[in-house]
């Protein structure tokens, strides 16, 4: 007793599911990191909403599984850059 009692929904009246923004995400930074200067860990957060974790698994995971090479360099200010080649 005292336990809330949680509602049985109807799939068909729930709340429609967003549509999946991964792709749209990959694209932007498929571009970030394609441009002169490539993208940093922090312009791929910002442009994909992940965290800096997640960047680092999805360059991993192109690098070799998506068959995109991926270089990296480091800028004078300290700041790891990714670019597609």
């Amino acid at each position: 007793m005292g336990q809330d009692v949680v509602p049985i929904v109807d799939v068909k009246e729930a709340d429609p599911v967003p549509a999946d923004t991964s792709a749209l995400a990959w694209q932007e930074i498929v571009e970030e990191l394609r441009g002169i200067e490539g993208a940093s860990a922090d312009q791929i957060m910002a442009a994909a909403g992940w965290q800096r974790h997640t960047v680092r698994g999805f360059l991993s995971v192109r690098s070799s599984k998506g068959g995109q090479k991926i270089a990296t360099a480091t800028r004078e200010d300290g700041v790891r850059m990714y670019s597609a080649k």
